[in-house]
């Protein structure tokens, strides 16, 4: 028979597996969307639309939330996002 304080670790152990779970699949749910609207982004400034700038926004915006909330680390979503402007930039001088 286990001790009373090996009951707690176990419970405790349990928790944290069940907690781990549920934050596992937060997180590939937000670094999902973050590579969806990050490619989204890169596209629309490859073919020169007009709606680049916006999807520019919305990846910054996932991007720097993500980092935020250390689902990817803040100096990955910095060179992502330097990467994606300084694209978006030269295909602006290109046009």
């Amino acid at each position: 028979m286990p001790s009373p304080k090996e009951l707690k670790r176990q419970h405790a152990r349990a928790k944290n597996v069940r907690r781990e779970q549920f934050k596992r699949a937060r997180n590939a749910s937000v670094r999902s969307t973050v590579r969806r609207l990050v490619r989204r982004a890169r596209t629309a400034v490859d073919a020169g639309d007009a709606t680049a700038g916006e999807a520019v926004r919305a990846a910054q915006s996932a991007l720097d939330s993500a980092a935020r909330r250390g689902i990817i680390p803040r100096n990955a979503a910095a060179r992502r996002l330097g990467r994606l402007v300084k694209r978006q930039r030269a295909a602006e001088e290109a046009a």
